[in-house]
């Protein structure tokens, strides 16, 4: 997801549910830096989901900071 030049809008879409459902707890901190530099925008509410799979107060912290905006049913499946 880090390239350049940037890749296509559908590609980031299918890297990022890829990530939702691949990643473990270990790469919290990677995915909490990809959403921290990713720009706005639909391919990343994936990223958010996946922080509910993480269920640490860091990863609830993060997920209640997209509350407000584009992704906040992403952020309330990530916090049930």
């Amino acid at each position: 997801m880090r390239h350049q030049p940037p890749l296509p809008q559908p590609t980031l879409d299918w890297a990022s549910q890829a990530l939702r459902k691949i990643a473990t707890r270990k790469n919290f901190e990677q995915i909490a830096a990809l959403l921290a530099e990713a720009p706005s925008g639909p391919h990343f509410i994936w990223l958010i989901e996946y922080l509910g799979k993480v269920k640490t107060p860091e990863a609830r912290d993060l997920a209640i900071s997209y509350l407000d905006g584009f992704a906040t049913e992403f952020a309330i499946k990530a916090l049930v």
